[in-house]
């Protein structure tokens, strides 16, 4: 165990290292592209939230690592008693523990793998991450992105269904003139003008949702949005949805 906590600390100090303003270039971040990348569901997440101890538990191969490596053994031999059924039923109590803390469900899922690990670390320390996650989180404001924010904006409204047509087509026009009457949002004045068509379409693009035309103008199918709710901001479709899609 005490090999193990040097082993992190030593990451801990390397990252703080490579991460120090002198080692960075000042012009950093605008030398690097944006790349980005489509949201998993849930399903695909829970796949993913094992790849550490997919690494930790993979044997040294005789031509790998070359030999033993001080780092990473100690890792190596703690994750190889971990049997993967275990990691899986286990998985399930960390999240709903972690349900009960964290609300938000992209920050429970940033914070998955840390509380794996000290979950398997010991409870003494699990705790105190958790603990820890739940300070942090309960001290800053965490916001989604505009982007996201109209997400859920359009869930409430397509969930209400009073202005969804023949329980496909979301018009342009009223579903505008509801976004810009959310007083708490940022819709009324976004960009000193409100929420037009042309930028609802340019927040959508993001999730690859776009407008189309329908005899009564232009606005989008509300089955184009399934599938970003999920990914995005962890929302089902509207009961009513679910009877036709």
């Amino acid at each position: 165990m005490e090999n193990l906590f040097a082993w992190t600390h030593s990451a801990q100090f390397l990252q703080m290292v490579l991460t120090s303003k002198y080692e960075i270039p000042s012009n950093y971040l605008e030398r690097n592209i944006s790349l980005p990348l489509e949201r998993p569901l849930p399903e695909e997440q829970k796949a993913k939230d094992m790849w550490l101890f997919t690494i930790l538990q993979q044997q040294h191969e005789p031509n790998g690592l070359g030999g033993n490596c001080e780092l990473r053994d100690p890792w190596t031999d703690w994750a190889d008693n971990i049997d993967r059924q275990i990691m899986e039923t286990d998985q399930a109590k960390i999240i709903e523990h972690l349900k009960t803390k964290i609300s938000n469900g992209r920050e429970l899922q940033l914070r998955l793998p840390l509380a794996q690990s000290a979950f398997y670390i010991g409870d003494d320390y699990f705790n105190v991450i958790i603990e820890d996650l739940v300070w942090l989180l309960s001290n800053r404001d965490i916001k989604y992105t505009q982007a996201e924010q109209v997400l859920c904006d359009l869930h409430e409204i397509i969930s209400d269904r009073t202005i969804v047509e023949n329980n496909w087509f979301l018009p342009t026009t009223p579903t505008l003139d509801k976004l810009n009457s959310m007083q708490e949002r940022p819709w009324p004045h976004y960009k000193g003008k409100g929420l037009t068509a042309e930028r609802l379409a340019a927040l959508l693009r993001e999730w690859k949702i776009a407008p189309e035309k329908s005899g009564q103008g232009r606005g989008y199918h509300v089955a184009a949005f399934i599938d970003p709710w999920k990914r995005a901001v962890k929302h089902e479709m509207p009961d009513w949805m679910k009877q036709y899609y």
